[in-house]
């Protein structure tokens, strides 16, 4: 039990809504039960309602509610509206009986995201309004709903939980994956396995199904990514296929970047949505993250993003494309460490190879020995041939390496040896 979540969940005068938002695979479905279990402890009476998308319609809706409510004793049995009342008529008829109802009650509604009618949307606020004092609604949703979360929030009317308090900390997973999973693992692959999954719940349970039949924890730890066949299933199932084709297509062409902002998605997009794309996957809480206090620059949960380049490799030619698009954007804006990088991904040798030769002067001034090595152990001697000053830089990186004789094996080459002559 998230104890620690569940305790500002104690019914207090003013609220009116619980919403409990954040991807799939969070545990908002469990939290929103362990709430249930709570109220009903305390003597509340409480209404369970798992929401689909025929619930979009407000008639529907009303009557779901109305028999709910019915169940749990709010509205007596035989107290019906009219026969004759058109479907207004009968939400307001409920919505008054709501308002007008004694003690204490709780609505909970789960998979919210599956509203999404304006008409629907609208009742559920007219809810809201007519909830009495000691009532309240909570929800759980994939998505942020469009509600008027902003009147409520200012009025100190809502609780919100989302995926920051969702994630399993540290001490958490390892009390999951010890006592609830029993799966005798040493302390440092738990914190491996909570540093890879960030604390994503639904990622550490397909881990722990691997585990308990896999020889090696360690070895199966360091090597879990979003290629693993249960967590491809997964995203592929239940996160990237319910997306738009626009918004799968915008993932995918994206997958290739690190961190992205709305300019560097417009690039590698050949779109200008870039911004209301982000707004859109934080709002479908589809494992973005912002970077940066400002919002500016943003992230993919690593084993999401990892699923997503797996994807995007089936298709070699739109991968390295992606990552040329890329490098260019970073080029552009003077970032010429990230533009190489996506180079060498694009498997653009001879195009890395040039532009190494013109940023080469910056690179070793700003001390990137490390990275001038791993880059130019990847162009082929016949390659750095045509450009001396790399054979060179390849030298320096070396002995910075302490690899004295490989450095005076690469000033050997022939090719310096004119060049320096």
């Amino acid at each position: 039990e998230r104890s620690t979540l569940l305790d500002p969940l104690q019914p207090r005068d003013g609220l009116r809504l619980i919403l409990i938002s954040a991807g799939p695979g969070y545990g908002k479905t469990t939290l929103l039960q362990q709430y249930r279990e709570r109220c009903l402890a305390e003597g509340r009476r409480v209404l369970w309602c798992n929401l689909d998308a025929l619930d979009n319609d407000p008639q529907r809706l009303t009557q779901v509610l109305l028999t709910g409510l019915r169940d749990i004793g709010l509205i007596e049995a035989g107290d019906t509206p009219p026969a004759d009342s058109s479907p207004a008529q009968r939400e307001h008829w409920l919505l008054e009986h709501i308002a007008a109802s004694n003690g204490a009650f709780t609505l909970l509604m789960d998979e919210f995201e599956v509203l999404d009618h304006p008409p629907a949307l609208e009742f559920i606020q007219q809810l809201l309004k007519a909830l009495p004092m000691g009532a309240t609604l909570a929800i759980a949703s994939r998505t942020t709903p469009d509600i008027n979360l902003g009147r409520l929030r200012a009025r100190g009317e809502l609780l919100e939980i989302g995926t920051d308090s969702l994630c399993l900390s540290a001490d958490e997973t390892a009390t999951y994956i010890l006592q609830k999973r029993q799966l005798p693992l040493d302390l440092a692959d738990i914190d491996n396995l909570h540093e890879r999954t960030e604390g994503w719940i639904s990622g550490i349970f397909l881990a722990t199904l691997s585990l308990q039949r896999h020889g090696d924890p360690a070895a199966f730890i360091a090597s879990y990514n979003g290629s693993n066949p249960a967590l491809a299933e997964y995203f592929g199932e239940d996160v990237l296929a319910r997306q738009t084709g626009q918004l799968q297509q915008f993932l995918l062409e994206t997958s290739v970047l690190t961190r992205f902002c709305p300019a560097l998605c417009d690039a590698v997009t050949g779109r200008h949505d870039g911004q209301s794309m982000i707004e859109a996957l934080e709002r479908a809480n589809l494992f973005v993250i912002a970077t940066d206090d400002q919002r500016q620059w943003f992230r993919y949960h690593p084993l999401f993003a990892d699923f997503l380049l797996q994807t995007l490799k089936r298709h070699p030619d739109k991968f390295e494309l992606q990552h040329q698009k890329a490098s260019g954007w970073f080029f552009a804006n003077a970032r010429p460490v990230e533009a190489l990088e996506h180079l060498f991904a694009a498997h653009a040798v001879d195009e890395a190879a040039t532009q190494l030769v013109l940023h080469i002067d910056e690179l070793v001034e700003n001390g990137h020995a490390s990275l001038l090595m791993r880059w130019l152990s990847r162009i082929p001697v016949e390659i750095r041939d045509v450009h001396p000053r790399l054979g060179i830089a390849y030298a320096w990186a070396r002995l910075h390496a302490r690899r004295h004789k490989d450095a005076l094996q690469v000033l050997e080459n022939p090719a310096l040896a004119a060049e320096h002559h």
